[in-house]
Parts: C-alpha cells; structure tokens; sequence
C-alpha cells in the first residue's frame, strides 16, 4: 500500500495528469446552507492539495447529510 506522503509525491511530479479525489461522507462533509458558503473539511483539503500539489488536483463534494455507509457504498457502485 502507497502512503499518502509517497502518493501526494508522486501528483506532485506528473502535473500533467489529473487528479481527481471525491469525498464521500455525511453532514460534515456535505455543504450545507449553515455554513454560508465558507469551506468545510472538503473544500480545505482541495485548497491545500491545490497549493501544496498542484492545480492539476481537484476534489468532489459528494457528501450527503444523512446518509450510512450502506447508502455511500451503494452510490459508489
């Protein structure tokens, strides 16, 4: 298994491929009208991958409030 220090490398060094990383989560993931547009945990992460790695990185919010771990893994099917 690639550790995410050695994976993160590796994005950084091909910045001709993109990469795409989806979040999958609940109410802490999901961007709910509460927080008024600020980032959550989702959007800090693209931001810092973003900066950090490269602009060829983006991130996917696909969090629903709510929802188990049986319905995240039916939606990954």
């Amino acid at each position: 298994m690639t550790s995410l220090p050695d994976l993160v490398q590796t994005w950084r060094q091909h910045p001709g491929q993109g990469v795409r990383i989806v979040a999958f989560g609940s109410s802490n993931t999901e961007m709910l009208w509460h927080s008024l547009g600020h980032h959550n945990w989702v959007g800090w992460l693209e931001c810092s991958l973003r900066h950090w790695v490269g602009r060829h990185v983006s991130v996917t919010n696909a969090g629903i409030s709510g929802n188990t771990t049986a319905q995240m893994l039916e939606r990954i099917e």
